[in-house]
This record gives structure tokens, sequence and C-alpha cells, in this order.
């Protein structure tokens, strides 16, 4: 579920040291609809968006990048 998405990032993300913050609620409802809530898949799209960040400067991953991500991995 969308939930159970949302609870899985936070959980990588506090795991990695990086806050919640770093993803807005678009973006982890982004990731579900684009992953299907597969975790693989799921830490896969999520790991591009945040490099698509870095690579951007962009002080937090929105709904744009989580696109931008899943067309690199023809997700679309």
């Amino acid at each position: 579920t969308p939930d159970q998405t949302r609870a899985y990032l936070d959980h990588r993300l506090a795991r990695a040291g990086a806050a919640p913050a770093l993803l807005d609620d678009a973006a982890a409802q982004r990731l579900h609809e684009h992953a299907g809530g597969v975790p693989r898949l799921l830490n896969h799209l999520a790991t591009l968006a945040l490099l698509l960040g870095a690579q951007h400067d962009r002080p937090a991953i929105d709904r744009d990048l989580v696109d931008q991500a899943a067309g690199e991995l023809r997700l679309l």
C-alpha cells in the first residue's frame, strides 16, 4: 500500500542517516505508483531519484525527479 511504501522509504532513509523530509509526500506516492510496492524496484528507483537530485543540487526529492528517474528506467 502507499502507506507501507512510505514507511519503508522512511525506514531506509533513517538507516542511511537521512531525514524523511528528504522525500516529499508526492514523491513517495509516485515511487509507489511506479514500483508497485516491489521493494527491489522501489530501492532502485529511489536511488536513481536521489542521484538525480544530487546531480541537480536539489534539497529534496520531488515528484518530478521520481518521474525523471522512472523515465530513465523506462517505467513510463
